[in-house]
């Protein structure tokens, strides 16, 4: 793929609108909004995918528009920036999308820069989980995050741009950003899950039980309360496997660094698989999945979890208590607590009838809120609110 916005292999169809995805990184594309894209496409639409590794997109070159731009998920330089903003606004002025669909709160804001003088495309700013930037207490994460709410104000003000959110806490959040004018932003929880792609199976009884961490090994992830955790529930049975399922993102701010996840291997507290490309076989084969996240959008690993039929331990902090139902389908702790986190992990290993019940009901909750036909259909209703049929 060429770094030019040139649409390859396909000319414009003029009776079809056209919608333009922007997403850092070609797997979450896959994972997150695949499904939305081919069902955009059967509802008409002439859909582009522009990422910035777009190589790993070419065997949909059948289905849809390719384009490769210089994304960065983290903030580089400005020379960097400027960069991807100028292949970012020679993408939109030559392929005159319908709707521009920015997935991630730095996307949002280097589209809205773009199209702020753009009338004829609309702008849907997908904030996915708002992540490090809003749970760190550093001065300079502080600093960054006021400067970021006082942009978004005034790009968010434009008629053009909708907003989306996926929990109750940001909506709330970005609703003070935008100073009262709420008609533009909706909450859609996520991107959905296929039930069928995760179907729901017993937890198996015949081997150790098994918890899985299904994320990034991120310290904003609570990978380090679930060691401390493990560690601890080890120290008295042995009954139990720890497994952790994700790989490494050494340039976020939160990383955990790969000789501190050897030094937990070598201890005998966890299982490390790496990031896992189908974790159907992982769900089947757990227990309990455990995410004790300091802050989420709406973790996909929680919805395939419960999905598969698994119970739920997660922390009480936005994205996750949206899915974990304490008593329902999981049961929620404080975040930063391993010590709450080991005994209610013990708690449910100690009742695999409880289990079962969280877990059948899980699948429930999924099955009737959070299934992938049901977010795809609020999606495809939001674009025709945004007067591009």
């Amino acid at each position: 793929m060429s770094n030019s916005c040139k649409a390859d292999s396909f000319s414009s169809k003029k009776n079809k609108p056209t919608l333009l995805f922007l997403v850092a990184e070609a797997k979450y594309f896959l994972s997150h909004r695949l499904s939305l894209a081919q069902s955009a496409k059967g509802e008409g639409y002439d859909v582009i995918v522009a990422t910035n590794d777009s190589s790993k997109l070419g065997f949909l070159q059948d289905r849809f528009r390719v384009i490769e731009i210089p994304f960065n998920r983290s903030i580089g330089g400005i020379q960097e920036e400027l960069r991807t903003l100028a292949a970012l606004c020679e993408c939109i002025r030559k392929n005159r999308p319908a709707i521009v669909h920015a997935v991630s709160l730095k996307i949002s804001i280097l589209a809205a820069l773009c199209m702020w003088r753009v009338r004829e495309s609309a702008l849907l700013c997908a904030f996915t989980g708002l992540g490090h930037l809003f749970t760190s207490s550093k001065v300079g994460a502080k600093l960054l995050r006021f400067v970021i709410q006082l942009t978004l104000r005034l790009l968010l003000s434009n008629e053009n741009y909708w907003s989306v959110v996926q929990n109750k806490e940001d909506l709330e959040l970005i609703q003070r950003v935008r100073g009262g004018d709420n008609a533009r932003l909706l909450m859609i929880p996520g991107s959905g899950v296929n039930t069928d792609f995760f179907p729901y199976s017993k937890i198996p009884k015949d081997k150790a039980c098994r918890v899985l961490f299904p994320a990034r090994l991120l310290i904003d992830k609570g990978i380090q309360e679930f060691v401390v955790a493990a560690r601890s529930i080890m120290s008295r049975r042995s009954d139990v496997e720890f497994v952790i399922a994700g790989g490494l993102d050494p340039t976020n701010p939160s990383a955990i660094c790969q000789s501190e996840v050897e030094s937990w291997i070598e201890e005998g507290i966890i299982e490390w698989m790496g990031e896992v490309p189908d974790m159907r076989p992982l769900y089947q084969g757990s227990t309990i999945v455990c995410l004790p996240s300091y802050r989420e959008g709406l973790p996909k690993s929680l919805l395939e979890a419960a999905s598969s039929g698994r119970p739920l331990v997660a922390t009480d902090v936005p994205g996750c208590r949206e899915i974990c139902r304490s008593g329902e389908n999981g049961l929620l702790v404080p975040a930063k607590d391993s010590i709450t986190l080991a005994s209610t992990l013990e708690t449910l290993l100690d009742d695999l009838k409880l289990c079962e019940g969280l877990g059948e009901q899980g699948r429930r909750i999924v099955e009737s809120e959070f299934s992938e036909r049901r977010i795809n259909s609020a999606f495809l209703n939001l674009y025709k609110r945004m007067n591009v049929d």
